[in-house]
């Protein structure tokens, strides 16, 4: 009986030392993906893990060269940068491609974790070349903008308004003003739209949009084949202790009832990070003039490089119809 007990006690305290473990680690986890998602700070993730995240299929050397060169290209280009401060104290730097005889400005915001000369590397010489001038802002937490977190519009939107009204009052005076996003660049966009844009801002253009950060977090896990409903619970939580931010506090789908500005939706068919069916709720939802171009096999983000003319002439365009009216 003595022997059965000592059995029965080593199996239960290998059963709680196993559980322990499995809960430490998954607590691991969770911190890490939560981390990954809004600290700036969080460790780098090969680029395969990435492009998995993401959604993304893997480019070639000859594709990742002239990535890097046109991304260089475009720094050289837009070498002027502007310095202002958010209406919190924090540090926000943009890059400025001036135009001669500009007869817009249009305001460009990077998506999650990437950068401006990247995500705009063929889009903004585009748009120089047609008579527009593009300052290609820094989100917090990125880049050479200061703050450590990442708030998925919470924040930015008016960060985003800041800058339309350092550029009216500056070096765009009297110009229609644009705001182009792309990823969680493009929900910031969104949601800046109610958050005080200079009158001059004419329209906005959202590339790849999500309704909220629920809707992009839910995607990226299950990405990576984990159940999101399961695991995103805990990232929310874990995000809302450190950052003191409910995700679902506002979202795209809480400004788009308030938005009386044009917008024009961009998105792929194969988006896995943005859901498509997200962005066609936004979409119906709207009801000031809005415009929609769907690119057939455009995975997140990569509409303007896989149908470049069709995304170039949907621009010019709505810069026409905002102009015109």
């Amino acid at each position: 009986m003595r022997v059965i007990i000592v059995d029965i006690m080593t199996a239960l305290i290998i059963i709680i030392a196993i559980i322990v473990i499995v809960l430490v680690l998954f607590g691991l986890v969770i911190d890490w993906m939560t981390r990954y998602a809004y600290d700036r700070k969080s460790p780098k993730l090969p680029k395969f893990l990435v492009n998995a995240l993401m959604g993304h299929s893997l480019a070639n050397d000859e594709e990742r060269k002239q990535i890097r060169e046109q991304a260089a290209k475009l720094k050289e280009l837009a070498a002027k940068t502007i310095v202002m401060t958010s209406y919190d104290g924090v540090k926000l730097v943009g890059h400025y491609l001036p135009c001669e005889n500009a007869k817009r400005l249009v305001i460009a915001v990077h998506g999650w974790r990437s950068g401006w000369n990247y995500d705009y590397r063929t889009l903004a010489p585009f748009l120089h070349d047609n008579e527009t001038s593009v300052l290609m802002i820094e989100l917090r937490g990125h880049g050479e903008s200061g703050d450590r977190y990442l708030y998925y519009g919470k924040k930015e939107r008016f960060d985003i308004a800041g800058w339309t009204k350092l550029a009216a009052e500056d070096f765009a005076k009297d110009l229609p003003i644009y705001v182009i996003g792309m990823s969680a660049g493009a929900l910031s966009t969104l949601m800046s739209t109610t958050a005080g844009l200079h009158e001059n801002t004419k329209g906005v253009i959202v590339d790849s949009c999500a309704g909220s950060a629920r809707a992009l977090g839910m995607s990226v896990v299950k990405n990576l084949g984990v159940n999101p409903r399961i695991i995103y619970p805990f990232i929310r939580f874990d995000a809302r202790l450190r950052l003191g931010m409910d995700d679902n506090a506002y979202t795209g789908f809480d400004a788009i009832k308030e938005n009386e500005l044009p917008i024009l939706f961009i998105h792929g068919t194969k988006d896995r990070v943005a859901d498509i069916r997200s962005m066609q709720k936004i979409y119906d939802a709207c009801h000031a003039p809005k415009f929609q171009l769907i690119v057939e096999g455009a995975d997140h983000t990569k509409s303007c490089f896989v149908e470049p003319e069709k995304y170039q002439q949907a621009l010019l365009d709505f810069f026409r119809f905002c102009e015109r009216h």
